[in-house]
């Protein structure tokens, strides 16, 4: 189980992001406020945990739109947070340790060869 680069990643906003890929297809495939009606349907039908999810994404895939169509209010969410590492749109958000610029990204494998642990050196 060797540590090995798979290669580097640019960062221009002092941020890294880690998604699944997929999310990003089209993410005005689902319009919020209609996940929200939706929601509130699945509520007055007693159908809580549906509900509960429906919210949920609808949650994250405004924040998606945030990150590719409105960037003032992704800024103004990452300020709300501090730029801490945080769930955000179905990922992960973490601020480098050095602002911008170019990191290192490593993986562990098992045995089989398969990705068991990624990391990324800030």
């Amino acid at each position: 189980m060797k540590r090995e680069l798979i290669g580097k990643i640019g960062v221009d906003s002092g941020s890294v992001m880690i998604v699944d890929p997929c999310y990003f297809h089209d993410p005005m495939r689902w319009n919020p406020k209609q996940i929200m009606e939706i929601a509130t349907e699945e509520d007055q039908n007693g159908y809580t945990k549906m509900a509960t999810n429906s919210r949920r994404l609808a949650k994250e895939k405004t924040e998606l739109q945030n990150i590719i169509g409105n960037w003032d209010n992704f800024c103004a969410d990452s300020n709300k947070a501090n730029h801490k590492p945080r769930k955000y749109a179905s990922g992960i958000i973490t601020p480098t340790r050095h602002g911008d610029g170019e990191y290192c990204v490593y993986v562990t494998k098992d045995r089989d060869g398969n990705v068991k642990k990624m990391e990324i050196e800030f």
